[in-house]
């Protein structure tokens, strides 16, 4: 392994000392403010509240009523 400093081409120099750096790293994004973030939560609890609410209707219809009558066996 060679501890030789790499080679930088010299256009990537002058680019970055004249401040025009052009990378893929962007910039932080602006935090939201508490508008945004407000309405992001109400739309959360509203979903949340959606799907509760689903389960709690829906949970009658998936149990099985009980049977009428006493039961009796074919085999006697």
């Amino acid at each position: 392994m060679s501890l030789e400093p790499e080679t930088v081409s010299f256009a990537f120099l002058a680019e970055r000392e004249a401040g025009e750096w052009r990378g893929t790293v962007l910039p932080p994004r602006p935090r939201p403010s508490f508008r945004a973030l407000a309405g992001r939560l109400a739309i959360g609890l509203v979903l949340a509240a959606g799907l509760v609410t689903a389960v709690l209707l829906g949970t009658p219809a998936l149990t099985t009523p009980p049977a009428h009558g006493p039961v009796v066996s074919a085999a006697h």
